[in-house]
């Protein structure tokens, strides 16, 4: 038993399969690879829903600010008036909760920004 193995070895098969399972494992590795390049680089190539609304920040009473947002909903999250007040924008504080909108505008040319919040 120990000469067939020695003449397994010496005749080289162990090391032809173990190149064939290191080129198979390389090709799964670069097939996965492009696989997630595509997923995630086609991503911006696929047109995406793009919303135009007439907004009104809340501002100090007395004023009247009303903007025209053209742009992407990316996210959008629930938050307590107080976080909002202490940021600065004036809002009513009997309501409890916000829903603001992180919205990609994706022109910073014209709008100095590449995402805005809007409550």
């Amino acid at each position: 038993m120990k000469h067939n193995l020695k003449q397994w070895f010496d005749d080289g098969t162990p090391w032809i399969w173990a190149n064939a399972g290191a080129v198979a494992i390389s090709l799964v590795m670069v097939v996965g690879l492009l696989a997630l390049l595509a997923v995630k680089g086609l991503v911006y190539f696929w047109p995406a829903d793009v919303f135009r609304a007439v907004y009104a920040p809340p501002v100090v009473a007395g004023e009247t600010i009303v903007t025209e947002i053209i742009g992407e909903i990316v996210q959008s999250e629930r938050v307590i008036a107080s976080q909002i007040i202490s940021s600065g924008v004036p809002v009513d504080e009997d309501q409890d909760l916000y829903e603001r909108y992180l919205i990609k505008l994706g022109n910073r040319d014209i709008t100095g920004a590449d995402f805005s919040w809007a409550l």
